[in-house]
């Protein structure tokens, strides 16, 4: 019987046998194309690969963002520089390598051996760093034996070798603000790994990141993100840069590193740190009601150029074991015994506590006597009868010993921890120390003896168990000042990107003690204190009146705080003991007195008296300020003059309305004044 076919199905063979048909030509036609992209368009390019030369990925680093004081003067930027690194994997003869390094760029052998120990424990073709910053002339003798090829007859034998272009760092102001500011070196592969983790992708072995200060703190907004390209070179390490070869290399240009606007003022950091000399101590200004941080003086300080590129082992042993500490910041990474300047918080506490009213007076014999000891009075002929307020102004001893017993060292210790004394206020920089304001419990714990009630004596006026730093006691001015208790300190004004536009940093969690007890104080106790403070400066019976300004009133209250007691000094003397027995000199202050704005903070290390040593450099930079502002006049939030300002070069005198004395009595009568009441405080 004969095969019938119906005529849909002969339809159904005819479709799928030109559906066959139609795949199979493409098929063939793509095969086709992909060879002719291949063997054509890119048969130079992958033909390069089969007589044994190899592509690279060479890291573009990017450039480090730059820091502008609040005028937007730069402190530190980026220069560019020359390093040479190590891939061990490339690398043929790694002796005669070592030769080439040595007679090129003087890299030490025993260097080298170190460092291609290092690289068993790193991953494979990871570029080992073996010298930076090195010398144009050798980076080019190295460039031309390389072009020139791999010859075997000299003996060197630079395959492996490659030069690498890195921004480091530049500081054009030196050493000023050296330890604020930080420096930065080669992460080491033991931080890798916690630096990945908080910022994944950013860090690999070999980058340079923030070592202190600010440089550290702010790392990963400064540092940018780092971009690659890719080069072909032959089998003797020459690049091959033709035409059909370069056109197919992918690239990915770096990213620029944000720029940070500080606070600080350059031009009055310098001024600052002038007036210290050759002594060593730390200082602050700050905004009372902004927490701005206009100056941060540490001394001493060091030149961070040292550390840039390859630093020597012998001035890093040199500054590393230094007895003057050049890389402790004094203004908050060291603390001191306050001295009298604790007296504020102790007549804050009294008058607070209702241990005593504003006219309550003590009489002062000078000396104290309590239990089995006799505590002095730096005034050894006694101050009289006097009452609160006098005994601010001339800083009288045995009325705040009394004050002392009264409270008891945990009411002091309650309103000092409320004014930002014995905690970290919170500043962005890494290294803080919280103090010390004893408590009976702290003692117990520590010490796991009893509190005895004579101790409080001695923290009353700053001494005993007390310590604070140059930036603490500034807070606690400040929040004596705008009574907010809110003062939060901080560096950063605001972030600029490549393109130059500013935008404010994400928000921060508050770095202050969560467990610190907010205190709020009486208005009229703080005028009290406040208006006290006005005279210890401009009255003629203060203590800091020899630092007085004719033309600017400000407040303040000088602090001399003992290393050593007399007896104790006089016997290390005798038995010739090395070192400094001389007493800190402290003070601080707020300026100005009818219209505050700054808090300051002044310690001299072996100064002696704060109102011989500190209060004169405080008197003097509280000056330069508003010599300063009166000529520019206020800046705008991204630190640019604010052009509608008329700059009024006149600074209308300010006066306190407590003032009753002349400027004629002042110019004539302050040295006859200082003879018959001198001001050792």
């Amino acid at each position: 019987m004969p095969i019938q076919f119906r005529q849909d199905n002969i339809h159904e063979f005819k479709g799928r046998f030109t559906f066959f048909a139609i795949a199979t030509v493409f098929f063939f036609l793509v095969v086709m194309g992909r060879l002719y992209y291949l063997q054509i368009l890119k048969g130079g390019y992958y033909r390069l690969f089969s007589n044994e030369n190899t592509l690279k990925e060479i890291k573009v680093p990017a450039i480090r963002g730059i820091i502008y004081d609040r005028r937007h003067e730069p402190l530190v930027t980026s220069r560019s520089s020359f390093d040479i690194t190590m891939i061990p994997q490339y690398v043929k003869n790694f002796d005669q390598m070592k030769k080439a390094l040595n007679f090129f760029a003087n890299v030490d052998p025993d260097f080298l051996d170190k460092k291609w120990k290092e690289s068993k424990d790193l991953p494979p073709f990871f570029p080992i760093t073996v010298a930076r910053d090195v010398d144009y002339e050798k980076i080019a003798q190295i460039r031309v034996y390389q072009a020139l090829g791999f010859q075997d007859s000299d003996g060197y034998d630079l395959r492996g070798i490659e030069i690498a272009s890195n921004p480091l760092r530049d500081y054009p102001s030196e050493d000023l603000f050296s330890s604020t500011l930080g420096y930065v070196r080669e992460i080491s592969a033991n931080e890798l790994s916690r630096y990945q983790t908080e910022n994944p992708g950013q860090y690999r072995l070999g980058d340079l990141v923030g070592a202190s200060g600010i440089e550290k703190q702010w790392d990963s907004f400064l540092k940018g993100k780092d971009g690659y390209v890719q080069i072909v070179v032959d089998a003797v390490g020459r690049e091959i840069t033709s035409k059909d070869v370069i056109e197919f290399l992918r690239r990915e240009p770096a990213r620029h590193g944000n720029n940070l606007i500080l606070t600080l003022d350059k031009r009055l950091q310098k001024f600052a740190e002038d007036q210290f000399k050759d002594r060593f101590g730390g200082m602050v200004v700050l905004n009372i009601f902004t927490g701005e941080i206009l100056t941060f003086v540490s001394r001493p300080q060091y030149n961070p150029s040292l550390l840039v590129g390859n630093v020597s082992p012998d001035i890093w042993k040199q500054l590393s074991e230094d007895p003057n500490k050049p890389f402790l910041n004094r203004a908050y990474q060291s603390s001191y015994p306050p001295g009298s300047t604790y007296k504020i918080v102790t007549a804050l506490a009294a008058l607070e506590e209702g241990v005593i009213t504003p006219t309550d007076k003590i009489y002062c014999p000078g000396h104290f006597k309590f239990g089995s000891g006799l505590f002095k009075c730096w005034k050894s002929a006694g101050h009289g009868s006097m009452d609160i307020y006098q005994a601010i102004v001339q800083s009288c001893d045995v009325f705040f010993y009394n004050m002392g017993v009264r409270l008891g060292v945990d009411r002091l210790a309650k309103h000092a921890r409320s004014l930002g004394l014995g905690i970290k206020t919170g500043l962005r920089l890494p290294g803080e120390q919280s103090g010390l304001i004893p408590t009976e419990a702290w003692k117990e714990r520590v010490y796991k003896r009893s509190w005895n009630p004579g101790e409080t004596v001695s923290v009353a006026i700053g001494q005993g168990y007390d310590l604070v730093t140059p930036l603490q006691n500034a807070v606690m001015i400040a929040n004596i000042v705008n009574e907010t208790h809110s003062v939060s300190p901080h560096f950063v004004k605001s972030f600029e990107d490549e393109k130059g536009e500013i935008f404010q940093s994400p928000p921060l969690e508050d770095q202050r003690d969560p467990n610190a007890e907010i205190v709020f104080h009486q208005k009229k106790n703080l005028d009290l204190i406040r208006n006290a403070l006005g005279d210890v400066v401009n009255s003629p019976w203060g203590t800091a009146r020899g630092s007085r300004l004719l033309d600017i009133a400000f407040g303040g209250k000088t602090g001399t705080a003992q290393v050593i007691s007399e007896k104790g000094r006089t016997l290390a003397r005798m038995r010739g003991a090395k070192g400094n027995f001389e007493d800190h000199a402290w003070f601080v202050a707020f300026a100005t007195l009818d219209h505050p704005e700054l808090a300051v903070s002044v310690l001299v290390e072996h100064g002696g008296h704060g109102s011989s040593a500190a209060a004169p450099i405080a008197s003097d930079v509280i000056a330069e300020y508003y010599r300063l502002k009166a000529l520019e006049g206020p800046m705008t939030d991204s630190g640019v003059l604010d052009e509608d300002y008329v700059a009024d070069s006149s600074i209308e005198g300010e006066r306190n309305d407590m003032e009753e004395v002349n400027d004629t009595y002042w110019i004539h009568h302050e040295r006859a004044l200082d003879i018959l009441f001198p001001a050792v405080e």
